[in-house]
């Protein structure tokens, strides 16, 4: 059994668990993630119980916890237990802390051949900012898009921060050059595309 002893070798964990880790989180603040079974804990470092939860899938990341409730479906926890995203999505989520947005992914099939990714941003406090009807790779300079479905021809474009189509996605190739321009291969013809 696993539990965590602090360094005068004080029990701040009882050795109750399957599996014990600690977790580092921003500004050298820890947590220890413990698992018994199905049921999930996570506490701070002075032994304060945070959260204790029988998802059948938790990780821990960065303040916030995704979740499934069936395996099939996920979401997103804060560390009081509130349901920040709900159990909607068929991929967990990624954080992009610098702009305080959950990404979360969708796929209306499991079958990779015909699977087509949808993504839905949302605030820290779970509000939706923006749904997106294809899979997006978020950047410095806006996010990247992608309606290509598996084995099919990729078809890239360019949204901003606030939802708005920056470039089509009908490209096969786009790349940033500098500032406000890009290099898009449409139909096998490479564009300069200068955004205003």
């Amino acid at each position: 059994l696993h539990g965590v002893l602090d360094m005068y070798g004080k029990e701040i964990v009882p050795f109750i668990y399957d599996n014990c880790n600690v977790e580092i989180e921003v500004l050298d603040k820890y947590y220890i993630y413990a698992v018994k079974g199905e049921e999930k804990t996570l506490y701070d470092m002075e032994g304060n119980k945070l959260l204790s939860c029988k998802y059948e899938w938790v990780e821990y990341y960065k303040g916030y916890i995704s979740a499934s409730e069936d395996g099939l479906k996920y979401g997103v926890l804060d560390l009081q237990g509130k349901v920040l995203v709900p159990f909607e999505y068929s991929q967990y989520f990624n954080l992009d802390k610098e702009r305080g947005i959950f990404v979360m992914r969708s796929a209306n099939s499991f079958s990779i051949k015909n699977e087509m990714v949808t993504t839905t941003l949302f605030d820290l406090d779970g509000k939706k900012l923006m749904h997106i009807p294809y899979d997006a790779i978020l950047k410095s300079d806006g996010i990247y898009v992608n309606n290509g479905q598996y084995g099919r021809k990729r078809n890239i474009g360019l949204y901003d921060y606030n939802g708005k189509i920056l470039i089509p996605p009908v490209n096969e190739i786009l790349e940033h050059i500098e500032d406000k321009r890009y290099l898009v291969q449409e139909r096998g013809q490479d564009v300069a595309y200068v955004l205003e």
